[in-house]
């Protein structure tokens, strides 16, 4: 019985993150279609910013035993024989991420603009729900094709009435 509901929880899993990875796939190219393409140049900045913000964290100069043991730790969760090297390797993911990040920000001035008295919280769920439908309105359009069985594309919000945005900052 154990064993039957672990399969089911993996199973899920895959498709979950199936879906989360078409999605992520879909909305970087649109991204990079509308302008927001970050380079790995811009990632290593970033991922940089980000080391600063983790060892003022983890410990100030007076303690730089406590950032080796989390770059000790670090090393040891990943496998990679340098710090470089496991920053070189996570430098598209930062890209990309970043990339749909810029697409988002665009899609939320867009839409602070069509709804000004929407503000806070209810922005935020507006925001949140009208960004999953767009992003479902693209998955319909892209008429993705899967050629592993098990998985299909599953979709969560409402239509989106709106077609295709321009959301390149202009």
């Amino acid at each position: 019985m154990i064993r039957r509901q672990l399969r089911w929880v993996v199973q899920e899993l895959d498709y979950l993150e199936f879906n989360e990875l078409v999605r992520n796939r879909l909305l970087y190219q649109e991204a990079v279609r509308n302008g927001h393409q970050v380079s790995l140049d811009e990632a290593h900045r970033i991922q940089e910013e980000r080391d600063d913000l983790w060892k003022s964290m983890l410990g100030s100069a007076d303690e730089p035993e406590r950032y080796q043991q989390y770059l000790k730790l670090e090393k040891e969760i990943y496998g990679y024989r340098s710090r470089e090297n496991w920053q070189k390797s996570g430098l598209p993911q930062i890209a990309e991420s970043e990339s749909i990040l810029g697409l988002k920000q665009q899609f939320n001035v867009k839409l602070s603009l069509q709804y000004p008295d929407v503000q806070g919280r209810d922005f935020l769920l507006l925001s949140e729900n009208a960004w999953e439908d767009y992003t479902e309105y693209l998955l319909r359009q892209a008429d993705i094709e899967i050629r592993k069985g098990g998985f299909e594309l599953e979709f969560f919000g409402e239509e989106w009435p709106h077609g295709r945005l321009d959301l390149s900052g202009k």
